[in-house]
């Protein structure tokens, strides 16, 4: 249930963060998990992220506040 609600808000985020990138391809990009392990961009996924220290958190809760906040 975790994974069916954040994966698409972060599979967006990861989108607009690649755009970053002048070669994506040839650019070998970890992010940390809440395991604190790190993982491929193309493996991580919302119920490994979300607890990811504070910066996740704080990232996580304002993301998935903004449905019920009616927010941008």
């Amino acid at each position: 249930m975790v994974d069916g609600y954040l994966n698409p808000i972060i599979q967006k985020y990861l989108s607009n963060f690649k755009k970053g990138f002048k070669d994506i391809e040839k650019t070998e990009i970890l992010f940390m998990q809440s395991d604190g392990g790190l993982t491929k961009i193309d493996k991580f996924i919302g119920s490994r992220a979300i607890l990811s220290g504070p910066a996740g958190g704080v990232v996580g809760f304002i993301e998935s506040s903004k449905k019920y906040l009616d927010r941008e």
